[in-house]
């Protein structure tokens, strides 16, 4: 008997096993309830909605809830249209407006595709949250340079333009100083920018107080010091060219100065140096070529058309000229960049002079001009050469007048007396008279040519007399003008 009972109550152990096994909790059912009327729910909202917005959604006051994108695009822009500020200032004048004229650009497109978005995201508790009403604002950009300009055009006298610090170089020192900058005052645009958030949220008309504040400059004292500083530092380095040993021309600070531009950054608010290759070419082209450079002269001949005769009026010098000047520009560039001085060797070639044969088929004649104090030679209209001379004094003057050489001299003893004056002065050379008396020669006892100096007579220097002697035979035509 007692075996019995015990396998019959392992039966009913095992027949609530049974019975607990297949017995789903409460909990668990109730999860999947939610689950499928959640489900069930964005399936609803998601059809009925399609292509319209989700309800209880707002653009400023008005109601977009089950709005097509077309009606909400249509909405919007009357939103924007009701985008105006009116501008009061403290005398009462008043300018109005709309919110596109005040750099304010309000991009609907964006706005609308915003709104459209709105509870069809991932988060199921958000998009079913259709009890929650929402509001969206207005999607915009600003340009603050718009803004000032309208500021400007309408209220003027808000306005005073900062003035930033400037370097700059004084010839005096050699040295660059700094230009202080000065403050300026304008519009607050900060204020109207603050109201932005508002009006896009709550499109509307608003009025605002014109008021001022106080403008830095971009470029600060402190900013400009410091290129200051390093632009001087540039000054002192030593850039310097040689021949053969020897310096034939050093960049002075002004030299050096020229090369330099300040560049400034209106972000960080800082002044960058550049050197500029084209003005050290220039530089070096104008500054160091001209102090190696020496052109060459022509070589000019006159033939006689009757005898074949020749006369070298100007004898032909050989020219130097430098050689490789970009490469010095380059190594000045360079040098700058490495802030490190530079000294160059400079080669130079060698210009070759040429030969100008004249003909004197069309007639000699001199000129002098007392004005500019020069003699000049001529073949028919064709200058041949010019000579820096010394006409005679104040007191004594060369007398003006159309004459011909009547007279020359290779060596001559000149003496007299002019307005009580007595002179002698021996072995004057190459002497070929003019007029009354006058008559050009050479001059060894004064080399102060370009000034009146004589007793009427033309001094030329000993070469160019005799140039002219040997230019103009007797009879040659000689005009003296003032």
């Amino acid at each position: 008997m007692k075996v019995k009972k015990i396998k019959s109550e392992q039966g009913q152990e095992e027949q609530k096993v049974h019975n607990k096994k297949w017995r789903l909790p409460g909990w668990y059912i109730g999860f999947w309830a939610v689950f499928l009327i959640l489900g069930g729910t964005v399936a609803f909202l998601a059809t009925y909605y399609n292509g319209r917005l989700m309800p209880n959604l707002y653009v400023g006051g008005v109601e977009v809830g089950n709005k097509t994108a077309s009606e909400i695009t249509s909405i919007v822009e009357d939103e924007v249209a009701r985008l105006a500020v009116t501008f009061e200032d403290s005398t009462g004048n008043k300018v109005t407006a709309p919110i596109n004229q005040l750099g304010v650009n309000v991009d609907v497109a964006a706005t609308v595709q915003n709104i459209m978005s709105a509870r069809r995201s991932q988060d199921i508790t958000k998009n079913i949250a259709v009890w929650q009403a929402d509001t969206f604002p207005l999607v915009y950009t600003n340009d603050a340079g718009m803004f000032k300009a309208f500021a400007v055009a309408n209220f003027p006298y808000t306005y005073t333009d900062p003035q930033d610090a400037q370097v700059i170089f004084n010839s005096d020192t050699n040295q660059f100083e700094v230009q202080a900058s000065v403050a300026g005052q304008g519009f607050d645009v900060k204020s109207f920018e603050e109201n932005l958030p508002t009006l896009m949220s709550n499109p509307q008309s608003v009025t605002l107080a014109v008021s001022t504040v106080p403008v830095e400059p971009i470029i600060s004292d402190s900013a400009a010091t410091k290129a200051k500083d390093e632009a001087n530092a540039y000054l002192a380095l030593s850039i310097e060219f040689l021949r053969s040993g020897s310096v034939v021309y050093a960049a002075s600070p002004a030299d050096i100065a020229s090369w330099m531009h300040f560049v400034p950054d209106t972000t960080a608010g800082t002044l960058a140096i550049e050197f500029d290759s084209a003005v050290v070419s220039q530089f070096v082209n104008d500054q160091v070529a001209g102090s190696i450079t020496t052109l060459p002269r022509e070589r000019k001949v006159i033939v006689d058309s009757q005898t074949g005769a020749e006369t070298v009026i100007q004898e032909g010098r050989t020219g130097y000229q430098l050689e490789g000047s970009d490469s010095l520009v380059s190594g000045i560039m360079e040098a700058l960049a490495n802030k490190v001085s530079y000294s160059k060797e400079v080669t130079v070639e060698e210009a070759p002079f040429t030969t100008v044969v004249v003909s004197t088929d069309e007639g000699k004649w001199i000129e002098v001009d007392l004005s500019d104090q020069t003699t000049t030679l001529y073949i028919g209209n064709t200058a041949i050469a010019t000579y820096s001379v010394s006409t005679g004094k104040a007191a004594t003057p060369t007398a003006i007048s159309e004459s011909k050489i009547y007279a020359k001299y290779t060596m001559q003893t000149m003496t007299g007396t002019i307005n009580g004056e007595y002179y002698y002065v021996p072995d004057i050379p190459w002497v070929s008279y003019f007029y009354n008396g006058e008559a050009f020669h050479g001059t060894y006892w004064h080399h102060n040519f370009g000034h009146p100096m004589s007793h009427g007579c033309v001094n030329m220097t000993i070469s160019d007399a005799k140039t002219l002697y040997d230019f103009a035979p007797i009879g040659t035509r000689v005009v003296v003008h003032a």
